[in-house]
């Protein structure tokens, strides 16, 4: 009798083939994943790099805002036109109602328009502020013309002339016009009262109260890890800046025989280092920072951190 061979059926697969199949199906699903891993990580990093931009923006906005209009006196010229201003035995010679927080030259120094200090600043107002960086204070009339309003400190001018008044009484000079006096201070605190493991650029400004001017201290923008600042001055009074000078430079603090400063801030740099808000990327390490008098190599911390600069023409400087 002859035995019935088997014969394979047509629409089968064998053991074999079969695991061949699904190595190759677990393989491009290891890729799939991978790719949407790396995908998602990529997506994440540019979040977080967005983020970072914008949080850049911010800070330089505000603080090139407050550079363009740094000495600003309206129709009065130059500060020395001003009555109230610091001397250099009095720094209140008006006598004038300030805030007691800060040190009253923090107001009333208005011949330096513009003013950087290497941290801690000597303002004797400002939060706990981060080693290293620079502090920058700017004042100015503001352009619009204001009507008289007590507890806050305004400049009166006259073509020529101006003085300092907190009383909202107008002077009785004729064709006089009225700004309000701003002084903003900006400085790098440890950290954010919202999200207390960030660094936070932070500004202190006079407003108004009922009991005479005080200062508002406010956030600006997280993520700022440090403010570093460099003045292009003049020191010979021809209009032309001759020297680079960091924060905390003493030739910033001089002054010639006539009461004005021998070195005339011209133009301003700022610089800062913006800081992720979260240390996810460990196996990320920043390049080393080189901004003004800063030389820094950032710890390998995982976070991720870039830095912004621009430079402000100061137009109202003296020409």
């Amino acid at each position: 009798m002859i035995g019935r061979q088997r014969q394979p059926h047509a629409g089968g697969v064998t053991l074999i083939e079969l695991l061949i199949s699904m190595t190759i199906g677990l393989l491009v699903l290891a890729a799939i994943v991978h790719a949407l891993t790396l995908s998602s990580r990529y997506l994440r990093r540019a979040e977080a790099l967005a983020l970072m931009q914008e949080q850049a923006d911010v800070a330089m906005r505000y603080l090139y805002d407050d550079l363009t209009l740094s000495g600003h006196w309206g129709v009065a010229g130059r500060s020395e036109n001003i009555s109230g201003g610091a001397r250099s035995s009095n720094d209140n010679p008006d006598g004038l109602a300030l805030p007691t927080r800060c040190t009253p030259r923090f107001v009333t120094e208005l011949q330096q328009p513009v003013m950087a200090f290497e941290n801690p600043s000597p303002w004797g107002c400002s939060l706990e502020a981060v080693a290293g960086a620079d502090a920058l204070v700017t004042r100015y009339a503001q352009p619009a013309l204001v009507d008289p309003q007590p507890g806050r400190l305004q400049v009166e001018v006259t073509p020529g002339a101006g003085r300092l008044t907190a009383s909202g009484v107008p002077g009785a000079a004729a064709l006089q016009q009225r700004h309000d006096y701003r002084v903003a201070g900006y400085y790098v605190a440890a950290r954010s009262n919202l999200f207390p493991e960030q660094p936070v650029l932070r500004r202190i400004t006079l407003g108004a109260g009922t009991a005479g001017p005080r200062f508002v201290d406010e956030e600006i923008t997280q993520g700022i890890e440090t403010l570093q600042v460099r003045i292009a001055a003049d020191s010979n009074g021809d209009g032309v800046p001759d020297a680079m000078l960091d924060a905390g430079d003493p030739r910033l603090q001089l002054r010639a025989t006539d009461g004005g400063h021998r070195y005339q801030a011209m133009a301003v740099t700022v610089s800062i280092i913006v800081r992720s808000a979260e240390p996810n990327w460990p196996n990320e390490t920043s390049a080393a920072f080189e901004l003004a008098d800063l030389h820094w190599q950032p710890p390998a911390d995982g976070y991720l951190r870039a830095s912004a600069s621009r430079t402000a023409m100061l137009r109202n400087a003296p020409r």
